[in-house]
């Protein structure tokens, strides 16, 4: 009877890793999509960026742009 019981707790112990698995690759996943015609504007100036990639695996990137008259902006996501 006892080692019945072991069972199910290792079927549990399996299931609930499987699951935090799936939910780790999905919001990974989630993470690498690409910017799509990224745009910002300030003080009536627009900024296009255009499309940034993003790399797999990485959960926050940065991009740096300088315009014309040396102004640099940052974009973090």
């Amino acid at each position: 009877m006892k080692k019945k019981s072991n069972n199910y707790l290792w079927g549990i112990l399996i299931g609930l890793v499987v699951l935090i698995g799936i939910a780790v690759f999905s919001s990974s996943a989630a993470l690498i999509d690409p910017i799509e015609d990224a745009e910002l504007t300030i003080s009536d100036m627009t900024w296009d960026f255009g499309d940034i990639p993003m790399s797999e695996g990485v959960a926050t990137q940065s991009i740096s742009l300088t315009n014309d008259t040396d102004q640099t902006i940052t974009v973090t996501g």
